[in-house]
């Protein structure tokens, strides 16, 4: 799932970037699930873009999406009863937002633009990986949490604040502090801000840092 301010929600050891799939019906076992979560799984099984309104997926749950579905009538099975709808956007997945909403309208015209910033938030998603998998209380895989970034013009984070707890006062310090000192790179010329960052357990297993450490001798060993 790609989105970008409103729009942009990177997932943290969710899964592997990749073409959208070319089947037409899809087998899905999708139990109901917190929104955002029921999201990035639906987004790991198609590879297929979402462009969604971040504010408006808290508190919302997900209905269970079970059997072969096409992407679209999956989605659209997923979102019954949480007061959103789906629109297809031709070669740029979907758009997620309450039908008729401001945020459904601005969702629609950054689609084009959510392209262009698909290799900046695969930057996002590696740097804030390594970062957070420096420390066993920030390792992805035992809490969610949904944080909002501004970025300099140096590529480093200025700013950032967390719109969601993760269960720990003490953690949510020391993750606010991660992310205010994260480097991703030069911003290209354009991106919306600030840039929403979803952190999930989801299919974050007990080894995903040592693995990701293992892999990159820039991180430390511990």
């Amino acid at each position: 799932m790609r989105v970008l301010r409103l729009l942009y929600v990177v997932i943290v050891a969710l899964w592997s970037f990749g073409p959208a799939s070319a089947e037409p019906f899809i087998r899905f076992d999708i139990p109901a699930a917190p929104l955002d979560v029921a999201l990035a799984a639906f987004g790991r099984v198609t590879k297929e873009q979402l462009l969604v309104d971040a504010a408006g997926l808290d508190g919302r749950r997900s209905s269970p999406v079970i059997g072969r579905f096409t992407p679209e009538a999956a989605l659209r099975q997923m979102l019954v009863g949480t007061g959103l709808g789906v629109q297809a956007i031709e070669g740029q997945g979907f758009a997620v937002a309450a039908a008729g909403s401001q945020a459904a309208d601005e969702v629609i015209r950054n689609a084009g633009a959510a392209s262009r910033f698909t290799a900046f938030s695969a930057l996002i998603q590696a740097a804030s990986a390594k970062a957070l998998c420096v420390s066993p209380d920030t390792a992805p895989g035992s809490y969610r949490v949904m944080a909002r970034l501004w970025i300099g013009g140096s590529g480093v984070v200025e700013r950032a604040e967390l719109l969601t707890s993760s269960g720990d006062l003490g953690r949510d310090a020391r993750l606010t502090d991660t992310f205010r000192h994260l480097g991703v790179g030069i911003v290209p010329a354009g991106l919306p801000q600030p840039v929403t960052l979803l952190i999930t357990s989801e299919r974050a297993t007990p080894d995903y840092c040592a693995k990701l450490i293992a892999s990159d001798k820039t991180l430390p060993a511990r």
